[in-house]
């Protein structure tokens, strides 16, 4: 995804975990609609400023893309959860070793939400948030190339 079109997502008012999701749907099997929607709670730091939206759908997409399901068996079951686990631990530390933080309030530098219309108006959101999603997507990418060779 170009950071075009994530500008575009971000001026209909399409969140940094959508974004995330969107992009990343046709690798997580799901369609464009269930992104949607697996990420609408994450916008603004899951609207507290807490958790950075990004951060957490890059941890659902992990999820989606090697959890386990309950239609496996106990083998299969393990090295999926066992996958899972590593591939969460890799995308978390390149996420801090990037960006130093997990938290919306401390990514965008506002307190939020209380801040929002600031964080808006100095357009800081508007700058590093996109960049962040364009990032965040990248780690995914490579993390999901890297694993499949």
């Amino acid at each position: 995804m170009t950071a075009e079109e994530i500008q575009v997502y971000f001026a209909k008012g399409i969140d940094c975990g959508q974004v995330v999701l969107l992009a990343l749907s046709d690798q997580l099997s799901i369609s464009r609609d269930e992104a949607m929607r697996l990420g609408a709670g994450l916008g603004g730091g899951m609207f507290d400023g807490d958790t950075c939206g990004a951060y957490f759908a890059g941890i659902t997409a992990v999820g989606l893309k090697y959890g386990p399901t309950g239609t496996m068996d106990e083998a299969e079951f393990q090295a999926a959860k066992g996958q899972t686990m590593l591939s969460v631990l890799k995308f978390k530390a390149a996420f801090r070793e990037r960006f130093g933080d997990t938290g919306c309030r401390k990514l965008l530098g506002y307190k939020i939400p209380e801040e929002m219309n600031e964080a808006i108006e100095s357009g800081r959101m508007m700058s590093f948030c996109p960049q962040l999603v364009s990032e965040t997507i990248d780690m995914l990418d490579a993390l999901f190339n890297e694993e499949k060779g």
